[in-house]
């Protein structure tokens, strides 16, 4: 659930989207917690009756990122949109000069992302089949052992994880419920979980330990095992 902190007026919904017409400023709820909403304020506490102080955020996204501008509908809208949005991840990233790409984002993990043994993609229904995609271009290009599991039966059967192990997790909307259950089971077994999603500020988004898209981790996975050949 997400809260939207307006001027005399706040609102609850479940997605950023449903509330951006209105403000920009929102705050997050996490799971096991409760708030008490008012016109004018908003009082957030645990389920143990604590109450606790929550960070508003301030929303980047416009209205024109969400409506369908003109198309009959969102699909036919994100298949125009293929090649701005490819532009856009690479925009400020690749480095033409040096024929390499700085990824800001994955600094902090740079060092276990070099140096992973084995990837795991998992997710549900079309992210899945993504994902099956991104295994052959992983195995191909990188060399790295890659597997690709429904998420839906990663968090139910035991996985065998290790800690440098790299696992992905997609999900358009960023809260899918079986591919965040994922996420969480990967994260407390110790491997490291980056999520891919479209959307900022969305529960897959913020508990992952970086948000990318999949050509951006390809690329540096792609850059750091050339570096380790070289070296």
């Amino acid at each position: 659930m997400v809260i939207g902190v307006g001027e005399g007026e706040n609102f609850l919904a479940s997605d950023v989207s449903a509330i951006l017409a209105h403000t920009k400023q929102v705050v997050y709820m996490e799971d096991g917690e409760i708030v008490e909403l008012y016109r004018d304020k908003f009082i957030t506490r645990t389920i143990h009756d604590e109450e606790i102080q929550k960070e508003v955020h301030e929303i980047s996204l416009s209205l024109d990122e969400i409506d369908k501008s003109g198309f009959a509908h969102f699909m036919l809208k994100e298949i125009m949109e293929q090649p701005e949005s490819v532009r856009n991840s690479m925009r400020g990233r690749l480095l033409l000069e040096e024929g390499n790409a700085k990824l800001g984002g994955l600094d902090n993990v740079l060092e276990r992302l070099s140096n992973c043994k084995r990837i795991i993609i998992s997710a549900c229904g079309t992210s899945w089949h993504a994902g099956l995609v991104g295994e052959y271009m992983f195995e191909q290009f990188a060399h790295i052992p890659t597997e690709v599991e429904y998420a839906s039966e990663f968090r139910y059967r035991n996985p065998i994880i290790h800690s440098d192990d790299t696992v992905l997790f997609i999900s358009q909307s960023g809260e899918t419920a079986d591919t965040l259950a994922a996420m969480r089971e990967a994260k407390n077994q110790g491997a490291l979980a980056l999520g891919i999603c479209n959307v900022v500020g969305s529960s897959i988004a913020r508990e992952s330990m970086g948000e990318y898209t999949f050509t951006q981790v390809l690329k540096l996975v792609l850059h750091q095992q050339k570096h380790s050949l070289l070296n």
